[in-house]
């Protein structure tokens, strides 16, 4: 019994997944349509913590993590701003300093990271850009816009459905 929920449960998500894909007809030009349903489609997520020695992590559930970050993506506006150089000229430790970096593998090995977009004021303090995200698509970079997978990332809510890898 308790299989076959966990079965129906799996269907349904793959179901809502492929119902929003093929909505995606007015995507805002971040992603193209067929680079979000390549995601939807088989990719790996994983996550880098915004701790000093940057833990890994990976989801729970694969195909929920993808359909939240598909949707968010799908909702993104490109960013116009400008996103500030850093500033500091200090000496840099070793230890990471920046936010968690959602990694995405896709099947046909496209590589893919989405983090907060941040910068180093003149002390040396972490400064961010609210609601935008840096997202590098195969070393294209670019800003996009998205307040919920922006909290998710910067505040840490990914860690309930994520675990570390060992």
């Amino acid at each position: 019994m308790v299989r076959k929920r966990k079965t129906i449960i799996y269907c349904g998500s793959i179901l809502i997944l492929c119902l929003l894909i093929h909505q995606v007809m007015s995507n805002t030009g971040v992603l193209s349509n067929m680079e979000l349903i390549n995601i939807a489609n088989g990719s790996v997520v994983r996550l880098a913590d915004d701790t000093c020695r940057s833990m890994w992590w990976e989801p729970k559930t694969q195909i929920t993590t993808l359909y939240k970050v598909t949707y968010w993506l799908h909702q993104a506006k490109s960013y116009k701003g400008k996103v500030p150089l850093s500033q500091y000229n200090g000496a840099f430790h070793k230890e990471n300093i920046g936010p968690s970096i959602l990694y995405i593998s896709t099947w046909d090995k496209h590589k893919i990271s989405i983090q907060p977009s941040f910068f180093l004021d003149s002390d040396g303090n972490v400064r961010f850009v609210t609601d935008v995200l840096q997202l590098n698509n195969d070393g294209h970079i670019s800003y996009i816009q998205s307040s919920q997978l922006y909290n998710w990332l910067k505040n840490d809510k990914w860690k309930t459905q994520f675990e570390r890898m060992q």
